[in-house]
């Protein structure tokens, strides 16, 4: 068995990791104290679970994805677990019906506008962006659990659609708000893609209707459009006010074009992509529908150098939404012609594609949250820890964002692997620690030496020092010279 008595009095690890910078100096340990964890949980009515502070607890999942850990069972098989907390604890604090992480994230999103407010501005405009992905899963027993539409896979996997709104301030992307939605589709006999039977087999439990979770369980159910509308009031409320809106075309409606210039007495202009449907647009005196006007305007398209593209311009009335400026756009020859549109009526073609092009940004938010952040790998049946997960991918996603804004790293790929890479030469260094103080045990045993009389020794000798540490680096110094070296 591990020797572990008094082991972090014998030899302190954490000065190991942390002295001068040498291993964890400018990682998660630092990242963390810098959104100051304590005061967001505070701010977001997320407080003690049974005795562990919510800061430690959530301490301990943003570790998660660093380690390659996806799951509370395969952290705490751990061989060397970062806390005494059983598992009860982290299920009770994920499944909490009261704790608010939609406020949670909010003010996660305005510490870093805090923690960024002096840095170099960009000539880029702030943007809020807002799109959905699916979030796949695989077990049946989830609570509000159902089939969506994968539009890459072209069929109904079960899952859930994940909306997100996401703030650009000119130099970086991070997530404000999120919602996750079901999907009932047209068959009224397998309602959610699911048999009556297996409807019934989902878990569910009774939710205060005042208490955030029961207010998220809601929106399971609710229309993206208004939900968004939801979102990006919410944020403006907060300090957020973007000067344009991005969005892809499902979102481009007469009704979600007109609440977004609501807002902040139309502070927010709208710009996105716009499907080519029967919808008619007002040009001349004349209604015409996007098909029909490129056909009338397409003789006078125009060529544009800088982005090796052929677009046609015009501004048209769309209904109550008023007056838009269209943008038809083509980048090849063979490529068929897009459709731009904007209330900003001051915005030229180069400039409106290049506002555009940011909202790619988003797509790479949930690329690099799946990829890296375990995004969607939650297996709880508990819609509340559904919540909870999500939110803490993307609250993790923002302290990294402001980290690589910080160290001005290339991708957040690359700063994952970095971050990574010295967490598990951290858990690599408890591991040899602990194989080291076993055989020292065995050791004492042996030659029948007083266990603690032996290590206060060992350790207050310089030389051993240096070894002991050198083990736990995985380097020995340049001038160490080994006893066996020298008996040969």
């Amino acid at each position: 068995m591990i020797y572990q008595k008094n082991a972090f009095s014998i030899y302190e690890l954490k000065s190991v990791f942390l002295e001068k910078g040498e291993l964890l100096g400018e990682t998660v340990f630092a990242l963390l104290k810098s959104f100051d964890l304590t005061s967001l949980c505070l701010r977001s009515k997320i407080v003690r679970a049974k005795g562990y502070s919510a800061s430690e607890i959530l301490n301990i999942l943003f570790f998660f994805p660093f380690m390659l850990v996806k799951t509370i069972r395969s952290f705490l098989l751990r061989e060397y677990p970062l806390t005494s907390a059983k598992k009860d604890v982290f299920y009770r604090f994920l499944n909490e019906e009261w704790f608010d992480w939609r406020k949670m994230l909010s003010v996660t999103g305005k510490k870093f506008r805090a923690l960024t407010a002096d840095l170099e501005k960009s000539e880029l405009p702030q943007c809020g962006i807002v799109d959905d992905s699916l979030l796949e899963k695989t077990g049946e027993k989830i609570e509000g659990i159902g089939k969506v539409f994968d539009h890459i896979k072209k069929k109904w996997v079960l899952g859930f659609r994940c909306l997100l709104y996401c703030f650009y301030d000119g130099k970086s992307i991070y997530p404000l708000d999120f919602s996750l939605h079901a999907e009932k589709g047209k068959d009224k006999k397998r309602p959610y893609g699911l048999t009556k039977k297996k409807l019934k087999e989902r878990y569910s439990h009774y939710r205060d209707p005042k208490s955030p979770g029961g207010k998220r369980i809601k929106e399971l159910y609710r229309d993206k459009i208004n939900t968004a509308l939801s979102m990006i009031k919410r944020a403006a409320k907060r300090g957020f006010v973007p000067q344009y809106l991005l969005c892809d075309s499902w979102f481009a409606a007469e009704k979600f074009i007109i609440s977004i210039r609501k807002i902040k007495q139309g502070a927010i202009h709208f710009l996105g992509m716009v499907r080519q449907d029967k919808r008619k647009y007002l040009y001349n005196d004349k209604e015409l529908t996007a098909e029909e006007l490129l056909k009338l305007l397409k003789p006078s398209a125009k060529r544009c150098r800088k982005l090796n593209s052929r677009y046609v311009e015009v501004t048209v009335e769309y209904k109550a939404a008023g007056k838009l400026k269209l943008f038809f756009t083509r980048f090849t020859h063979q490529g068929k012609w897009k459709l731009i549109a904007t209330t900003d009526l001051s915005l030229n073609y180069i400039k409106s594609m290049e506002i555009y092009r940011l909202r790619w940004g988003i797509e790479v938010v949930f690329k690099e949250c799946k990829q890296y952040l375990n995004l969607g790998k939650c297996q709880s049946n508990d819609f509340n820890a559904q919540i909870a997960e999500t939110t803490i991918s993307f609250m993790l996603y923002t302290m990294l964002a402001f980290h690589k804004r910080m160290h001005a790293y290339e991708t957040m790929g690359r700063l994952f692997d970095h971050l990574k890479n010295q967490l598990l030469e951290a858990t690599i260094a408890e591991r040899l620690w602990l194989i080291f103080l076993e055989l020292q045990k065995i050791m004492a045993e042996i030659f029948e030496i007083d266990i603690d009389d032996y290590f206060y020794k060992l350790i207050n000798s310089e030389k051993a020092e240096a070894v002991l540490r050198s083990l736990i680096c995985g380097l020995l110094p340049p001038d160490f010279n080994s006893p066996i070296d020298k008996a040969a």
